[in-house]
């Protein structure tokens, strides 16, 4: 099957829904935010799929447990072109784009890396900056590691971003260290589980600190409290996202995008939210 504009239609303003197999498909935005001193500060948004089926709403993974297996490529394939085309109408200049990859479903990293090239070449046409792109290669743990290196190597010549998963599997360690990934991303419901236990919670700025040795900077998804806002910071963690910083919105919706201090600033301005007394 192979991927067409027919696929996603545009309304009157140019924002896209994407059709396959009976669902109706559309972008959310989610934002990721990046620790300045004592500022978070937003830095990016993550496209999420929003699925429909006969006007009711289902979830990504209803979405994709219906994909049969020779379409996961293409339905993966095509929920990123209809990121692209929405990112627009949530960019603010300057903000990063995550996008994700299962290369879980891959036969080889080969395949990916050349659906990317034409859509690389679709970004460079509409003048889409691609160091504002970040890859998340997900089910990394389940590819070989000699081709999700090689992968790598072509998202980064592309000019684009990598990041990786840790859900606090071996695998998942071993492919940081051959990747050595612009971005490591914490699984939300691994963390919030540490963070219920002290012993583990006591062991995770020295594991941040070995995973950062190996790759790239920390982001901590799934963050649902102000307590896990500050463990994450605590154990040293750049990045973070979750539904106690910003929901997900709509494409054409508007979406969180304040600055959050930390601790109270000297002077409050009105576009700041406080996070910690």
């Amino acid at each position: 099957m192979d991927l067409s504009e027919n696929n996603i239609s545009m309304d009157e303003i140019g924002l896209g829904t994407a059709h396959y197999g009976g669902f109706h498909l559309r972008s959310a935005f989610q934002p990721v935010f990046c620790r300045f001193g004592h500022k978070l500060v937003p830095i990016g948004l993550e496209g999420l799929v929003r699925p429909m089926r006969e006007g009711v709403e289902a979830s990504p993974a209803e979405f994709f447990s219906a994909v049969p297996a020779a379409d996961r490529v293409f339905a993966d394939a095509l929920c990123q072109l209809l990121h692209l085309r929405n990112w627009r109408f949530a960019e603010p200049e300057g903000l990063r784009l995550f996008l994700n990859a299962d290369v879980g479903h891959m036969e080889t990293a080969a395949t990916l890396a050349e659906r990317l090239r034409a859509t690389v070449r679709g970004l460079g046409e509409e003048g889409i900056d691609l160091s504002l792109i970040v890859c998340e290669l997900g089910n990394a743990e389940s590819a070989d590691q000699v081709a999700l290196t090689r992968l790598a190597g072509r998202l980064r010549a592309f000019g684009m971003c990598v990041a990786l998963d840790f859900t606090g599997a071996s695998g998942n360690v071993r492919n940081i260290e051959m990747v050595a990934p612009d971005i490591i991303k914490v699984d939300g419901g691994w963390f919030r589980r540490v963070c219920e236990e002290r012993a583990a919670l006591s062991l995770l700025p020295r594991l941040f600190e070995s995973l950062q040795a190996a790759g790239g900077g920390i982001l901590v998804q799934g963050i649902e409290t102000q307590e896990q806002i500050e463990r994450a910071i605590d154990a040293g963690a750049q990045y973070l996202q979750g539904f106690a910083l910003g929901l997900p919105a709509l494409a054409g919706t508007n979406v969180q995008l304040r600055a959050r201090y930390i601790r109270p600033p000297a002077v409050s301005g009105d576009n700041v939210v406080v996070l910690a007394g």
